[in-house]
């Protein structure tokens, strides 16, 4: 009776191993992706239509006109994950200073003069971006950044804050280290 009990207990310790074993394979595959809202890196992305939020000037801010890359900020004042990542911001502006041009773009202008004010953003603000760019952008889910080289094509995008994987990759591709 006892060596049934051990075959049956090995048999079910050996399935349920390799169930886990798969099931880790497939989140890591799915880790690894994209998200599938993700625009394809190497894209030509439209120049930004805006508002200067500083001014309440309507601009166009073309990628091509500059010698360096662009980083764009996609962000929501009410945007709790925004919030969070306000520090990391503010590191990456202060140490790519010079090789990049940082703007930030708020999806909304509700509360937006108030977190400015509280995360102290040292980069120029704008606001109202077009619909038909914001859909080429894929924009949506805050916070959202974009790199995008001086011939107006994708070099790299992230969504969500700066933590776990997506730290890791931000400090990777900037080659910059986030306090904390």
């Amino acid at each position: 009776m006892k060596s049934v009990q051990s075959k049956i207990f090995t048999v079910l310790f050996l399935v349920s191993a390799s169930m886990n074993f798969a099931l880790g394979r497939i989140v890591m595959k799915a880790r690894a992706r994209p998200p599938a809202s993700a625009v394809p890196a190497r894209t030509v992305m439209p120049a930004l239509r805006v508002v200067d939020h500083s001014s309440s000037q309507s601009v166009t801010i073309v990628y091509t006109d500059v010698p360096v890359p662009t980083v764009v900020y996609l962000f929501s004042p009410h945007c709790k994950f925004c919030r969070q990542n306000a520090k990391n911001m503010s590191s990456l502006v202060s140490q790519v200073a010079g090789k990049y041009r940082i703007i930030g773009v708020s999806l909304a202008t509700d509360g937006l003069d108030e977190f400015i004010g509280e995360t102290m953003i040292k980069f120029p603000v704008y606001t109202n971006l077009d619909p038909k760019v914001a859909t080429a952008y894929k924009a949506g889910a805050t916070p959202q950044t974009f790199v995008v080289g001086h011939d107006g094509r994708l070099l790299s995008m992230w969504t969500g804050e700066y933590v776990g994987t997506t730290r890791k990759s931000v400090e990777s591709f900037f080659g910059v280290r986030f306090p904390g």
